[in-house]
């Protein structure tokens, strides 16, 4: 059974957050009326500057500290370039209408986005991994076509 043929192009290290779940909420400049899952993909290339922004606390607490992954540099390098998970997106939001209690942005979470006033947060409540993570092209729109829908058996 197919599960999506849809995918978003995050660069690292916010794929593999979203990946481990981490990271809930993706900000973007624009909107989407995208609902349902979705397949996250790492960008290709890791500029010097995001690579610097895994060592900062709230990065690293997520990718080298907490949980039972403990990445290395050597494992997001990796992951660069393939579909790595699954997310299922259930909103997306403006950031200058937050309302209290209704998707509500952590410390942590506020961390891993930029949720200055006129953007938009897509909020994901579900996260499934691959079993294996395979290469695959990368796009800048939202949401965009896999050339390999994932199915259900592919997945953790």
């Amino acid at each position: 059974m197919i599960i999506t043929d849809r995918a978003i192009t995050l660069t690292q290290p916010w794929a593999t957050l979203m990946a481990i779940g981490a990271k809930k909420f993706e900000t973007r400049s624009r909107p989407s009326s995208f609902r349902g899952w979705l397949a996250v993909h790492a960008a290709k290339r890791w500029p010097q500057e995001c690579v610097d922004l895994a060592s900062w606390t709230e990065f690293r607490r997520a990718l080298y500290d907490d949980g039972p992954w403990k990445f290395t540099i050597a494992d997001i390098r990796w992951m660069l370039g393939r579909v790595l998970a699954v997310v299922h997106v259930v909103a997306c939001v403006r950031t200058d209408t937050l309302t209290p209690g209704m998707y509500e942005v952590s410390k942590r979470e506020r961390a891993f986005g930029d949720y200055t006033p006129g953007r938009y947060y897509y909020v994901t409540d579900a996260v499934r991994r691959l079993r294996e993570p395979f290469a695959a092209r990368g796009f800048q729109s939202i949401p965009w076509r896999l050339k390999t829908p994932i199915t259900e058996d592919m997945l953790r």
